[in-house]
């Protein structure tokens, strides 16, 4: 499995404290859908979280796959039939929101193998974490007044 979300972050909890439960469920459900659409984006980009473009996959007479238009994906890399792509949804968890996959060969895309190459795909891109930021700013200030966050 392969999760995209936001957690842990020492900034961003400390700032959810500030929020009363009904708002904090508003950010998390907000979060997963943006996480969501991120993560969906990076499938439509095919880059990883640094901005390198993903490797298309070599068979071992040195052949490149996907040269020729499949059935949903086209020429992009990891959409051959749109299933993985597909499986992506989002989730709310006790605290924490992202976008997630059970396809089992999910991982070894998202990290790469000896043989497969990394396509990263399950992160949150930094305009989608300053978009969150903002939005969790504007609702302290909106629930205590101007003089939080």
């Amino acid at each position: 499995m392969v999760d995209a979300k936001v957690t842990g972050l020492d900034q961003l909890a400390r700032d959810m404290q500030k929020l009363i439960p009904e708002s904090q469920k508003k950010f998390y459900k907000l979060a997963a859908t943006a996480i969501y659409k991120d993560v969906v984006r990076h499938f439509e980009q095919e880059k990883d979280s640094s901005g390198t473009k993903w490797a298309r996959f070599k068979w071992p007479d040195g052949k490149v796959r996907n040269q020729r238009p499949t059935k949903r994906g086209g020429t992009k890399v990891l959409q051959d039939t749109g299933r993985l792509k597909g499986s992506v949804v989002p989730f709310v968890e006790k605290e924490s929101a992202g976008a997630r996959t059970n396809v089992d060969y999910a991982i070894y895309h998202n990290d790469g193998t000896k043989t497969i190459p990394k396509r990263e795909f399950g992160y949150v891109g930094d305009e989608t974490m300053g978009k969150l930021e903002d939005y969790l700013a504007a609702e302290i200030r909106r629930e205590w007044g101007s003089g939080i966050a």
